[in-house]
């Protein structure tokens, strides 16, 4: 969880691992423009040359300010230049950012049911 508070970001890393059995996973509230970042092993476990493993942490929290999109182009883009150009393991990353609550004006007016073969608007 990527939560960008008027400062650095604070990251709270969650397992979600096979082997965490219910229970074991910790609770957090995902308010507005937080961001949801999950990954593949393959992200934290990818080495450099000389064998240092990639610091998703400190590499993730200069770049959380710019949107869900640019900060999956700047894991991938350090990511590469950390190896040295070519992965060895599949890397996978998803970026969920939560939008700011809408002002009452901007609500939804009207919910269309799209599995009815009424729904010609």
């Amino acid at each position: 969880m990527v939560r960008p508070r008027g400062g650095p970001a604070a990251l709270a890393f969650v397992d979600l691992g096979p082997g965490q059995r219910e229970g074991d996973g910790q609770a957090f509230t995902f308010e507005d423009a937080d961001t949801l970042l999950l990954y593949t092993d393959g992200i934290i476990e990818a080495r450099s040359p000389d064998g240092a493993f990639y610091p998703l942490a400190e590499r993730v929290a200069p770049s959380t300010s710019s949107g869900p999109e640019a900060l999956l182009h700047h894991i991938r883009a350090d990511l590469l230049a950390h190896v040295g150009g070519q992965l060895n393991d599949d890397a996978t990353a998803v970026a969920i950012q939560r939008s700011p609550k809408l002002d009452p004006g901007h609500q939804l007016k009207k919910i269309v049911d799209i599995s009815s073969p009424d729904h010609a608007d």
